[in-house]
């Protein structure tokens, strides 16, 4: 039986931090998220996940060209 939990843990498998965005694991893996390689398993942090996440709604986007990091990490920017 799989361990089910009520939040997120702190560091995440691939898989895992690509679900919790909202991304495809392909397009996961594009995506230049630092992480730490513990053991040979890259873990990904949930604090620079929401990071990214936070600054899809940055509407300070002037310095990137009228984009946000989303916009160029999906490949859409103007």
């Amino acid at each position: 039986m799989k361990a089910q939990y009520l939040f997120p843990p702190r560091l995440m498998h691939a898989k895992m931090a690509s679900y919790y965005i909202g991304v495809p694991i392909s397009k996961f893996h594009q995506m230049d998220f630092p992480n730490e390689d513990e053991g040979g398993n890259l873990l990904y942090d949930r604090q620079h996940l929401d990071a990214w996440a936070d600054d899809l709604f940055n509407t300070d986007t002037e310095e990137q060209g009228g984009c946000n990091e989303a916009d160029l990490a999906f490949g859409v920017a103007a």
